[in-house]
């Protein structure tokens, strides 16, 4: 299987993903992210944007070693509007519950390199319905968005920390 980046907001079929309707524009352009398009060794479409939920578990767990301590922001985007939750912790992790009472489940886990430092935000995101990597413009990953049943989005997305200005003596 290969892994390709689709241009723009467009994926394979020429449809726009329903998990980004209605969502704050100006969040996703500041990101300039685009879908995944994932294809097979003959070249075709198999998995156009989101991740199939039987591969939800190994895709969050990998996404999590791939990105740990890189400083996050993440946004829930509802019927109000963009709601930025918090910015520049590093991710922890995000694990999918498979059982028990939070089956379904997506749990963000945030804050400090160490046990020692107090910041720390958990965000669970219940009955979850899609999950989609977000890829940037140089075809790096950028973050996942999540939609739940009642079609609010989370979007967890990667910052760059700001640069610390020269001192001079």
């Amino acid at each position: 299987m290969r892994c390709c980046v689709s241009e723009g907001w467009q994926m394979g079929h020429g449809q726009e993903p329903e998990l980004w309707e209605g969502a704050n524009k100006t969040s996703f352009s500041q990101v300039a992210a685009t879908l995944v398009t994932y294809l097979n060794d003959e070249g075709e479409e198999i998995m156009p944007g989101f991740i199939e939920r039987n591969k939800w578990k190994s895709f969050l767990d990998e996404f999590s070693k791939r990105n740990q301590l890189r400083p996050t922001r993440l946004e829930v985007v509802g019927e109000i509007g963009a709601q930025e939750e918090e910015r520049f912790l590093p991710l922890v992790g995000v694990s999918f519950d498979l059982k028990g009472g939070a089956a379904g489940s997506v749990e963000i886990t945030l804050g400090g390199e160490t046990a020692a430092d107090p910041r720390h935000l958990t965000h669970t995101i219940s009955n979850v319905q899609q999950i989609a990597p977000l890829i940037g413009a140089a075809g790096l990953e950028e973050g996942v968005g999540i939609e739940d049943k009642e079609g609010t989005k989370t979007l967890l997305l990667f910052e760059t920390l700001p640069e610390l200005p020269e001192t001079t003596s």
